[in-house]
This record gives structure tokens, C-alpha cells and sequence, in this order.
């Protein structure tokens, strides 16, 4: 009997002791970010950080305080349409790029509600941020509100973080590209902007519904001359010249941009 008092005595120290290295790491992890002023997602963070560790079986990486920590607060900020650049949370933790990514997505389970919600909505909001900080307008957001909405369909099987670099870059290409570098852009939301030179060429190569106006869009870009970020014309990437698969007519391509 007084073993097992002992033990139970000796556990629930344990129990708590998480929950305050947890919230230790909450509160660095949002300091950092410039965000310790949000205390109720704050709490947030911990309580699905109780209720995700409490699912994961013992002996297991993903139990790790300051991983786990990271990962919940990517949800819960995101969850609260609060803009997050993943690569600030990994350099805020030294958390190796692929074991963030692969811990999101075998994480996310335990939050059914990340998967449910309004992607476009975060997406957005990492626009206006970026509408914000480089002082575009207006003009600019509504018009990358209408290019996201057009091409959802062809665009959607992605990240938010893809999309919002996607969507920002054809804005700023068709409406201010002498104010800001698509490469600023990038390196703002956190996207490599090679990431976003091959969505266009994959966008490209497709002729299903919402892909087709996508790469309608791209090339309208290519014929006005722009390059990515700096980066070769893309009609030469890698030192081939890239073509459409589908024919794309003149009066297409302003059709398209005067609905958009």
C-alpha cells in the first residue's frame, strides 16, 4: 500500500513538471515571435498541447516538450488566422526543417478542427500582411483576393504558405512589380521562390478547370516579359524553352484578366 502511495506521489510531480516546461516554452516560443501579448492563445497552445501529448504513446519523438510546443503553436496560430512563417519557428527552435514538416503531418490528427477550417480566410491574412509591410494598398490585396477565389480549384492541393506566394506574386507581377522583389515576397511568407517557379510551371502543364486559368495567367505574365524574382525567364528554365500544352488564344488571355 505504501509503495503504490509513493509512486502515485512520485508520478503526478512528473505530470506537472511538463506542464510547467511546457508552458515555459510557450511563453519563449511566443516572445520570440513578437507575439507574447496573445494570452488566450497562449493557453490555447497548452491545451491542446495537454490534449495531444496525453494521445501520444510513451516512448515516442513526438512527446518531445519543445517540439511538440512548436507544432501546436503553428496550429493554434494558424487555427487563429494569426500569420506564422514556419521558417521563424524553426530557427526560433534549431527544429531541422523535415522533422517540423513530417511532425505536422502526423500531428494534426489530434486537431480535427486545423483540417476543417477556412484556408482561404489564413490565406488572406497573409496577404494583408504582406499588402502591409511593403506598403502595396489596397488595389493590391483586393486584386489577389480575386486571383485566389478564381483559382482555388487549381491551386488548393498545397500549402496555405505556397498559395499565399503564389497569389502574391502573380499581384505584385501584373500591378506593382517595380515596387517589391517577388524573391522579398518569398523570403517574407516563407516560401523558397523556387517553390513558387515550379507551381507555375506545373500550373502549366495542366488543362482540368481551375489549372487551365492558372496557366492562362502565367503566360500572360511571361508575354508582358517579367521574370521571377531575378530568376532566368521562365519561358527558358533550366535551359529549355517552356511551352504550353494547350493552345491559348489572344482573346482568352483578356477575357480571363478582365473577369479577374
Amino acid at each position: 500500500m505504501y509503495q503504490r502511495l509513493n509512486r502515485h506521489n512520485i508520478i503526478v510531480p512528473l505530470k506537472e513538471s511538463v506542464i510547467n516546461k511546457a508552458r515555459i516554452e510557450i511563453s519563449r516560443v511566443f516572445s520570440a515571435l513578437g507575439l507574447g501579448d496573445l494570452i488566450a492563445i497562449k493557453e490555447m497552445v497548452l491545451d491542446k498541447f495537454k490534449l495531444i501529448r496525453s494521445k501520444i504513446k510513451k516512448g515516442s519523438k513526438y512527446r518531445n516538450i519543445e517540439k511538440l510546443v512548436l507544432v501546436t503553436t503553428f496550429f493554434c496560430l494558424k487555427l487563429e488566422n494569426v500569420p506564422v512563417n514556419p521558417y521563424e519557428l524553426i530557427e526560433i527552435s534549431g527544429f531541422p526543417k523535415k522533422q517540423f514538416n513530417d511532425s505536422i503531418l502526423q500531428l494534426q490528427r489530434y486537431i480535427p478542427e486545423y483540417s476543417a477550417r477556412n484556408r482561404q480566410r489564413y490565406i488572406l491574412q497573409r496577404i494583408l500582411e504582406v499588402a502591409e509591410h511593403f506598403d502595396l494598398g489596397m488595389p493590391f490585396y483586393y486584386l489577389s483576393e480575386k486571383i485566389l477565389y478564381r483559382l482555388w480549384d487549381g491551386i488548393k492541393n498545397t500549402t496555405d504558405n505556397a498559395v499565399a506566394g503564389l497569389i502574391s506574386s502573380i499581384s505584385v507581377l501584373c500591378s506593382c512589380k517595380d515596387e517589391v522583389r517577388v524573391s522579398t515576397i518569398c523570403k517574407r511568407i516563407g516560401v523558397q521562390p523556387s517553390t513558387i517557379q515550379a507551381f507555375f510551371l506545373y500550373l502549366s502543364n495542366k488543362e482540368v478547370s481551375g489549372h487551365q486559368e492558372a496557366a492562362i495567367l502565367f503566360f500572360t505574365i511571361q508575354v508582358n516579359g517579367v521574370a521571377l524574382s531575378g530568376i532566368p525567364f521562365l519561358g527558358q528554365y533550366h535551359g529549355r524553352t517552356i511551352r504550353s500544352t494547350h493552345k491559348i488564344e489572344l482573346n482568352k488571355i483578356s477575357e480571363i484578366r478582365s473577369n479577374i
